[in-house]
């Protein structure tokens, strides 16, 4: 199910349960840095299946930034109360699902730059090196053109292609609008 699918389905439930507890459960291993949604890891102690390892900490792998974005989306995508007048209640829900979107692309912004910077650690990159390279594609577009086929090997939207091959979401045209 993607965002505004649970989006959905907690509005039509009338669910006051943070959207993030939902999307964001996904942990890693501090040692081989698998991610899944194995709720195991965060118990110390716990072997990982993967490279067999005991955890010391229970580790989730989304920052907090990701959590109050996809929080942010939730409440202002859900109608709030009856503004005074019919004008006001349709400015309301303009500004509201403007604000939807705004979001969602800082959402995109932030998970992609905590996708490169694992990506820079595994290649064993400094940390003085990643802030140069972020500095020198501060945007977007400059990090999925030059950055991502760097330490992918593959262009973004052939990864996406490769991606909505395997799934039954079509992330070809969110990243269509995501990249708008």
């Amino acid at each position: 199910m993607d965002i505004i699918g649970t989006l959905e389905f907690l509005k039509s439930h009338n669910s006051h349960q943070r959207l993030s507890s939902i999307v964001d459960n996904f942990l890693m291993c501090d040692s081989c840095k698998i991610v899944d949604r194995d709720q195991e890891r965060s118990t110390v102690g716990y072997k990982c299946p993967y490279c067999g390892i005991p955890s010391k900490v229970g580790h989730k792998y989304f920052h907090l930034n990701v959590d109050v974005l996809i929080d942010l989306m939730a409440n202002f995508y859900h109608p709030k109360q009856k503004a005074a007048s019919e004008l006001e209640a349709k400015r309301e829900i303009i500004f509201d699902k403007a604000a939807v979107v705004i979001f969602f692309c800082s959402l995109g912004e932030v998970l992609l730059n905590q996708f490169l910077k694992e990506l820079m650690l595994k290649v064993g990159l400094s940390k003085r090196i990643q802030d140069r390279l972020f500095e020198d594609n501060l945007f977007v577009k400059q990090r999925l053109e030059k950055l991502f086929p760097t330490f992918t090997g593959v262009k973004w939207i052939k990864a996406v292609k490769m991606l909505n091959e395997r799934v039954d979401l079509d992330y070809i045209e969110t990243q269509g609008f995501y990249r708008c």
